[in-house]
This record gives C-alpha cells, structure tokens and sequence, in this order.
C-alpha cells in the first residue's frame, strides 16, 4: 500500500480485429491520477450535475501534503503541517480577523495563495485555517469538521502560523 499520492502515468491503446491477429498501437495517452483514502466528503459532492465536485488545483496540493498517508489522522496531521509549514500564510495577530471564509470559504483564493499568488493576502485566522485544513482533508476523505467562535476571548499563548515565537 502506497498511500495518497498523485501520478502521472501514460496509457497505450492497441486494438486488434481478431484474437489471432497481433496487437497494433493507436496512441498513447497521459493522464494525472490521484489516490486518495476513500471518496471525497462534504463539502465535496459528486451527483451528476453538482457543482461541488473534487478539484484538481486542491488534489494537487492535498496530496502533495498527505502523500503516502493511509489513514485519516496521518493524511489530516499531513495536511495540517502542510498548511502551516507553507509559508504562504501568516496568522494576523493585530486583530484576528477572517479573510478567506467569513461568509463562505474562498477555496479558489487560497489555492491562488498556497500556489504562490496573491490570493486574498496573507493573512489568516483559525477560521480560515480550519476551513483550509478540513477543505483540503476532506477532499482526500478524512471527514472534518470546523465551527466558529465568537470575538474577544483570551487565547493561551501560541506560535502563530507564519512566526516563530511564543505570543
């Protein structure tokens, strides 16, 4: 067993008119395989016709941070590290204010930012890193959850993601 991880592999299509007859290629293909846990849970979906379907950006960067997990809490503490060893992001300690997922989470921003663009900025909170992490988990079928708590309340002292020291 191998685990998460994504591959590229290539297919090569031969056909024959007869069981006799030898073996003669078409062409051959490339494709990106992903291999996850088990299938992709809320808030991913897959009838036909939803809109929430597994995207590729976030497979790509979901598996490269779970790769070689076999179980849920290995591929969500992957995830996790992945997230916060980025470098892409940084926890706004002036005012801890939500960017990405006040309303609704901005999945398409932070792939932008985990990838290197602007996205919404860097800064962050435990909102929209526990969207992010349960986000990208869930997509590789780990089955987290995240709530929201209310403003102005103490915080134990903690190395914020993004900083090095204690605050």
């Amino acid at each position: 067993v191998h685990g998460v991880n994504a591959y590229n592999i290539a297919w090569k299509w031969q056909f024959r008119l007869r069981a006799t007859d030898p073996w003669r290629s078409l062409v051959t293909t490339r494709h990106r395989i992903f291999v996850v846990l088990n299938a992709p849970t809320l808030p991913w979906v897959q009838p036909v016709g939803s809109t929430s379907l597994p995207w590729t950006d976030g497979l790509e960067i979901a598996c490269s941070w779970a790769q070689g997990a076999t179980d849920r809490v290995t591929a969500a503490a992957g995830i996790t590290a992945g997230y916060n060893g980025s470098g892409r992001v940084s926890y706004d300690t002036v005012s801890g204010a939500t960017f990405y997922g006040f309303a609704s989470y901005d999945l398409t921003q932070m792939i932008d930012r985990l990838n290197g663009g602007a996205g919404l900025g860097a800064k962050v909170n435990c909102t929209d890193s526990a969207d992010t992490v349960s986000t990208f988990a869930n997509l590789i079928g780990c089955d987290l959850w995240q709530s929201r708590m209310s403003s102005s309340f103490d915080l134990n002292p903690m190395i914020a993601i993004g900083y090095s020291t204690w605050a």
